[in-house]
C-alpha cells in the first residue's frame, strides 16, 4: 500500500531576525583565522613602534649634547616635558588602524565575493540590508575593541618608560581625551569606509587599492601639492585657497583635525574648522562610500 506523501514540518518554526543575522556574521568573522591574524598584526605592530617612540622619546631626555659633542642649545627634557603621552602614541596607532583595519573591512565583504559564499548569504538573507548590518557591527565592536586594547597596552608601556622624564600623562581630559576617544572613531569609519568600497567594487585587490590609495597615497600627494601652494605665501588668495580648501577636506586632512593635540589656527593658511567638524566630514565621506555602495548591492546581482 502506498504511503501517502507528507511534509515534516519543525515544532519550532525558524524566523530570519536581524540579531540573528548579526550573531551569524559574528560567527562568521571570528570563525576565520585571517580575521584573528589581521588583528593580531595591528596590535602587536602599534604596541611595537609605540614602544619604539616610547624608548626613543626616554633616550633622548637624557641627550646634552648634540651630534658635533657640543652643549645642545635647547634641553632635550624640556621638549619631552611638552608632548602629552596620547598624543606620541596616537600616531602609529592611527596610521597602522586606518591600513590594517579598513583593508579588514574590505575583506569582510569581498572575501565572499570571491569564495562565492556571498550567493548562499543572500539566499538565506535575501534583503541584503541585515546582513550588511550585521558586518558593519562586526567591524565596529571588532576595530573598537582592538583599537582601544592597543591604545591602552601602548599607553601603559609609555607611562612606564617615560613617567621618570616628566611628560604629561594626561589621558582623559581636555585634548587627551578627545584623541582617546578619537583614534578608535577613526579607525573604524575607515574599516566601514573598505566595507563599502568593497560593496561597490567587488574585487579584493581593486577594493584594497581603492582605499589604500584613499587613505595613504593621495594624502601624501595633497600634502605634498598643499605644501607647493601655501609655500613662501603669507596668504593664499584665488584659485590657490580653492584649491587649498578642497585638499583640507579630503578624509585624512579631516580626521588629522580630529586628532590634532595643538587646534589648527583661525589664522592658519587653509580652511579652519573644529576638531569635530573635522570627524562630521569624515562621515560624510563615509555616508557617499556607502550610498554608493549599497545601491550597487541591492540593485545587482551577487
Amino acid at each position: 500500500m502506498a504511503v501517502p506523501y507528507q511534509t515534516v514540518r519543525s515544532s519550532v518554526p525558524a524566523r530570519l531576525t536581524v540579531p540573528r543575522v548579526i550573531r551569524s556574521e559574528f560567527l562568521k568573522f571570528f570563525s576565520l583565522r585571517s580575521s584573528w591574524w589581521v588583528m593580531i598584526v595591528f596590535f602587536a605592530l602599534s604596541t611595537v613602534f609605540c614602544l619604539i617612540l616610547s624608548l626613543a622619546a626616554g633616550s633622548l631626555s637624557g641627550a646634552t649634547f648634540d651630534g658635533n659633542g657640543d652643549p645642545a642649545p635647547i634641553d632635550p627634557s624640556d621638549i619631552i616635558k611638552q608632548l602629552n603621552l596620547i598624543d606620541l602614541i596616537s600616531m602609529p596607532v592611527t596610521v597602522l588602524g586606518t591600513l590594517i583595519i579598513s583593508i579588514l573591512g574590505v575583506l569582510v565583504i569581498t572575501n565572499e565575493y570571491s569564495s562565492g559564499l556571498i550567493r548562499s548569504t543572500f539566499t538565506a538573507v535575501p534583503r541584503r540590508l541585515p546582513v550588511i548590518l550585521g558586518k558593519v557591527v562586526v567591524l565596529i565592536a571588532g576595530g573598537a575593541s582592538i583599537t582601544y586594547a592597543a591604545m591602552l597596552l601602548s599607553y601603559l608601556i609609555g607611562r612606564i618608560i617615560l613617567a621618570p622624564h616628566g611628560i604629561n600623562l594626561t589621558l582623559i581630559s581636555g585634548p587627551a581625551g578627545r584623541i582617546f576617544v578619537g583614534v578608535p572613531l577613526v579607525v573604524v569609519t575607515f574599516a566601514l569606509m573598505g566595507l563599502m568600497i568593497g560593496c561597490l567594487i567587488r574585487s579584493t585587490a581593486g577594493s584594497i587599492a581603492t582605499t589604500v590609495g584613499l587613505t595613504f597615497v593621495l594624502p601624501a600627494l595633497a600634502d605634498t601639492f598643499r605644501g607647493l601652494l601655501v609655500m613662501g605665501q603669507d596668504s593664499v588668495s584665488g584659485w590657490r585657497k580653492i584649491v587649498v580648501y578642497l585638499l583640507d577636506l579630503l578624509p585624512t586632512s579631516a580626521s588629522n583635525r580630529l586628532l590634532a593635540f595643538d587646534p589648527v589656527s583661525p589664522e592658519a593658511a587653509g580652511l579652519y574648522y573644529s576638531p569635530w567638524a573635522g570627524y562630521g566630514i569624515l562621515c560624510l565621506w563615509l555616508l557617499a562610500f556607502a550610498v554608493a555602495g549599497l545601491l550597487r548591492l541591492m540593485r545587482s546581482d551577487a
